[in-house]
């Protein structure tokens, strides 16, 4: 008999003829399994196993048997959630695998502090962000959208007038000088951005902390720190905080898409932590900006789906996560419609309507009878409002008041010709170096005018090659990337990379329709750059899961009920796993015969 915990330690009965044991003293006694009981779930080496241990006598010398116990630290092997894994000897490689994650935020937090400040200028957006943090511009822009501002005037915070994730991430970086030293009452840009690389960095620490693949996780963080989506941390577009929220899900996603082993198994007693950490990611992601309101909702509905293919009847646990996520998910679409969050209906309809399907439709004037706009507001201008000098009081507002996105939308579904043309506009837009229009540099003797930053290993050149060379790869790689999760659905086996992969899969269309719906084809650039991170994530994580499953090694690193037959047997290591030894607890604090 005997027994192992996480930590290596296994402790083992042995028989030995011609021994006994000495007299307990003054010390309690305990049997022999007893001792193995105490020694496994309360011991992590062998020095603390037999030094703690002096004030009891193990085992007692009434043992009927000259039995001996055997202490033995196996450095080698690890209990991974039920799953006895060997660990690497080699700490070279283990350097080598270190050694692009700290090449990369070395390359981060050097663009994001570097002086004159980098970051993504201001097109008359900040002020959602920055006025209820209490944060103003000193002057006013200068060539809006073209050139970085770095220093701005700080005031008192009115946060209930415009709640949003954004908006705290501001206020909390608005206190945090980080020894930029910007003066009494000033704030410098670069507050923003290493507070925002800060949250990166504990994310990814958490994902290696829950043994995470950092193979995986390197590539994350490649796409992440290219300069197009790296300076919106120093900025204050609700694009930063939404691009944290996504990095920190995919990562959940992959570590924790396969539920049961932590709502259900005994070793998921850091359940608390792991949810906890999963509602405020949904929180950061979805109460960032309107657009992202569905960022929760689909992301509680994969999960609840690998609940669903699991099979495992409902407990208190699972109810109570579920219920957060589902308050989690209704409470972000109501802080924007219907809360004191910033929305603007009036530029939204307006671009909905003549910034979208008049522009693409193959009848524009029988689109606009079936919305209700009248014939004398026919010929406004297909673009902005604000280009149009459409101003709020204009009497067009009237009659788009109560426009319906479902009707909208089913005149974009009877339009193939209208929905062929939106296509090629998104292939176009996805297809550049450029992730969005505005400039990167500030306003001095080297840049006169729109600059934007880049590097040669960036990822988004590879991204434009590819996209560039055979547009129509985005609904290859989305069709893929649905499928690839569908069929793990179907067969049973939607572990963590699938459970990320489907999540992705749907984000980016259900993005794609918010936009069009929404904004029509204003400012489409724009407003796909977190839908662009999201497909660039889904193309690394179907790359690597495609290539895991590939290779072969699809040994689980969690325990899940398709995987459990395989578990059971002889492990690698030589020991016997018998049914039931994949809950492991902290520790394996059962013995196994």
């Amino acid at each position: 008999m005997g027994g192992m915990n996480r930590a290596g330690l296994v402790v083992g009965l042995m028989l030995l003829d011609g021994t006994v044991y000495p007299a307990p003293a003054d010390r309690a006694t305990a049997g022999n399994l007893q001792s193995i009981q105490y020694r496994v779930p309360g011991f992590g080496i062998f020095g603390s196993s037999s030094g703690e241990s002096r004030s009891v006598n193990f085992p007692s010398s009434q043992s009927p048997a000259p039995l001996k116990i055997l202490l033995v630290v196996l450095r080698v092997c690890r209990c991974d959630d039920g799953v006895m894994v060997a660990m690497s000897r080699h700490t070279a490689l283990k350097v080598g695998f270190a050694v692009p994650p700290i090449l990369l935020f070395s390359f981060a937090f050097h663009t994001l502090l570097r002086t004159p400040c980098l970051g993504v200028a201001d097109i008359y957006d900040f002020w959602r962000v920055m006025r209820p943090a209490g944060i103003e511009h000193i002057e006013a822009l200068v060539k809006p959208g073209r050139f970085v501002v770095c220093t701005f005037k700080t005031g008192k915070a009115h946060l209930a007038s415009g709640p949003s994730s954004a908006t705290l991430v501001a206020w909390c970086a608005k206190h945090l000088s980080w020894g930029l030293k910007p003066g009494r009452g000033l704030m410098d840009l670069r507050q923003m951005g290493r507070l925002c690389l800060s949250l990166v960095v504990l994310v990814f620490l958490a994902g290696l902390a829950a043994r995470a693949s950092p193979i995986l996780l390197t590539l994350l963080l490649y796409v992440l720190v290219d300069p197009g989506f790296l300076l919106f941390f120093n900025s204050f577009y609700a694009e930063a905080t939404f691009y944290i929220a996504l990095f920190g899900l995919a990562v959940w996603l992959e570590r924790y898409g396969d539920v049961a082993t932590w709502f259900w198994e005994p070793c998921g007693r850091r359940w608390t932590a792991v949810a906890a950490g999963l509602i405020c990611l949904l929180v950061l992601g979805g109460a960032s900006k309107m657009q992202y309101v569905l960022f929760p909702a689909l992301a509680t509905a994969c999960i609840c789906t690998q609940l669903v293919v699991n099979g495992r009847r409902p407990t208190v646990r699972t109810v109570s996560v579920a219920g957060a996520l589902v308050l989690v998910s209704v409470a972000a679409p109501t802080l924007f419609f219907v809360g004191p969050a910033p929305r603007f209906p009036e530029a939204n309809n307006y671009h909905a309507v003549f910034g979208g399907i008049t522009r693409v439709a193959s009848d524009p004037e029988k689109a606009l009878r079936d919305l209700g706009v009248p014939r004398q507001y026919w010929r406004l201008p297909q673009t902005d409002m604000w280009s149009a000098n459409v101003a709020k009081s204009h009497p067009v507002h009237r009659h788009l008041k109560n426009l319906s996105r479902r009707r909208l939308l089913f005149l974009y579904a009877g339009d193939p010709g209208a929905v062929i043309k939106i296509m090629a506009k998104i292939e176009d837009e996805l297809a550049t170096v450029e992730t969005d229009p505005r400039g990167h540099s500030v306003l001095d003797a080297r840049h006169q005018g729109k600059t934007t930053f880049g590097v040669w290993w960036q990822w988004s050149r590879i991204h434009a090659a590819v996209y560039g060379a055979w547009p129509p790869i985005v609904w290859a790689i989305l069709f893929f990337g649905a499928g690839w999760g569908g069929f793990a659905v179907l067969r049973n086996r939607l572990d963590g990379a699938k459970v990320a992969t489907l999540f992705l899969a749907l984000w980016v269309p259900s993005q794609l329709v918010v936009i069009v719906l929404g904004e029509g084809l204003v400012n489409l650039k724009a407003h796909l750059v977190g839908t662009r991170l999201a497909l660039d994530f889904l193309v690394v994580m179907v790359g690597w899961d495609v290539t895991r499953t590939l290779v072969g090694r699809r040994i689980p690193a969690r325990a899940t009920p398709a995987a459990e037959k395989k578990i059971r047997g002889p492990s690698r290591s030589g020991f016997e796993q018998v049914p039931g030894s994949h809950r492991c607890r902290n520790s394996i604090d059962s013995t196994a015969e």
